[in-house]
């Protein structure tokens, strides 16, 4: 019985001097600290950008075939005005969405 309390406290001080202290932190104790998930930056991944890059592509392409349509027919009409506005909202909506994680992690 001796040398298993002897094997445990053992294990015990090997742990705590190889494990990372846990940082004070006035809402938890340092166990619950200790137990809660690594915090992970949340940046957008490989997949992500070059699902943008298409989208960004496609909205270039599409708004490049309305205002030629424009220029060769020489009207203006709302139609094209919605168009235009439409893609452009969605264009700066991509680049909101990649540039986010970016900015939360800039500030937090």
């Amino acid at each position: 019985m001796n040398t298993k309390k002897y094997k445990n406290d053992q294990i015990r001080e090997l742990l705590d001097k190889n494990l990372p202290q846990a940082p004070q932190n006035e809402w938890f104790i340092r166990k619950t600290i200790n137990r809660l998930p690594e915090k992970h930056s949340s940046s957008v991944s490989t997949i992500e950008i070059v699902a943008y890059l298409i989208a960004i592509l496609a909205i270039i392409s599409i708004e490049s075939c309305i205002i030629y349509n424009v220029l060769t027919r020489g009207t203006f009409t709302l139609n094209d005005l919605v168009w235009i506005m439409a893609l452009n909202i969605g264009l700066l909506t991509i680049i909101f969405a990649i540039f986010t994680p970016q900015f939360r992690n800039y500030f937090y």
